[in-house]
């Protein structure tokens, strides 16, 4: 699925409406992703705890 994916990301036509939605398309691995996400987590981890933000049920 994940060359699936790659390819469609490399569509003019997926191009151009991220690009018009003002995104850019960027392929990456599984491996990239999950590396991309983990490093954002301690940033958000902080930003969480000083703001005082609590997760609110249901």
């Amino acid at each position: 699925m994940n060359l699936e994916i790659k390819a469609l990301l490399e569509l003019p036509e997926t191009i151009s409406r991220f690009g018009e939605l003002g995104g850019v398309t960027v392929y990456a691995t599984p491996d990239h992703f999950a590396a991309f996400i983990r490093s954002k987590i301690g940033k958000w981890r902080r930003v969480v705890q000083r703001e005082g933000m609590q997760l609110k049920p249901g």
